[in-house]
This record gives C-alpha cells, sequence and structure tokens, in this order.
C-alpha cells in the first residue's frame, strides 16, 4: 500500500470527527406535473481534506471496502443524513425521503438490519438503494 493510501485510512477518523467528510444531498424531483416538485434526495459523500483538498470517493471508497472501513463510513452517512432529515423535518414541517447508497459488504452482512433499526430514526424515511442486484450480476 502506498504512502498516499495509508494517510487516506490513517485520517479517516478524523475527517468524520471535524466533518471534513461532507454529504450533499442531490434532489430528485417529480417533473410530471406543470411545476417540478421535490420527491425525494440522495446522498452523495465527499471529502474535503484539510492538507489533501478533495479526495474523490473514487479513492477512498474502495480502499474502505477493502480493509473494512466502509461500514464505519455508511454509519456516518446514514446518521448524517438522519440528522439532515430531522432538521429540514423540524425547519419545514416536510419529511424528505434520502437515499443512501449502501457498499455491498454492507449488503451481506446479516446484522445490517439490527444497526440500521437501532439508530434513531423514528420519524425518518431512509430509503437505501441496494447494490446487491448488480454485484449479483457480476458475480
Amino acid at each position: 500500500m502506498d504512502l498516499y493510501h495509508e494517510r487516506v485510512i490513517n485520517d479517516m477518523d478524523a475527517a468524520m470527527e471535524n466533518k471534513n467528510l461532507i454529504v450533499y444531498y442531490q434532489p430528485k424531483y417529480d417533473v410530471t406535473s406543470d411545476h417540478p416538485r421535490l420527491r425525494s434526495a440522495e446522498a452523495l459523500i465527499r471529502w474535503k481534506h484539510p492538507e489533501l483538498g478533495m479526495i474523490s470517493p473514487g479513492d477512498f471508497i474502495p480502499l474502505f471496502e477493502s480493509n473494512g472501513l466502509i461500514q464505519k463510513l455508511d454509519h456516518y452517512v446514514w446518521s448524517e443524513a438522519a440528522s439532515q432529515i430531522r432538521k429540514w423535518k423540524e425547519e419545514y414541517g416536510k419529511t424528505v425521503p434520502v437515499s443512501v447508497n449502501v457498499s455491498w459488504v454492507d449488503i451481506y452482512d446479516a446484522g445490517l438490519e439490527k444497526r440500521r433499526t437501532q439508530m434513531d430514526y423514528s420519524e425518518i424515511m431512509t430509503v437505501i438503494k441496494s447494490q446487491k442486484e448488480k454485484l449479483d450480476q457480476l458475480i
């Protein structure tokens, strides 16, 4: 493993703690009527490293999938998305469903549903976009 990847791995916890891992929300609109209407959003994780600049998810996600850190990252994204959904509900009185991509590592984890339901999602609709079908086609 090269020094860059070692640095990315070593900096992950600090990135979460300092909110350098940022969840952006891509809106999804229903455009079948005369006026587009917000239907949901998709959570997209990005890393703004204080020294290395923007780190592509194409760099850190496969790295974290290969060493098991992806579950920690997935949990972080779920928590951030849940907080944002809660904030939107408090500010605007509406619940916006948010799709969160799930790593193939989590798809095959028998404890996924238990961990997901242990989180405080009482009034939150979080839609998990499964990549299992794509993965099954590759296997």
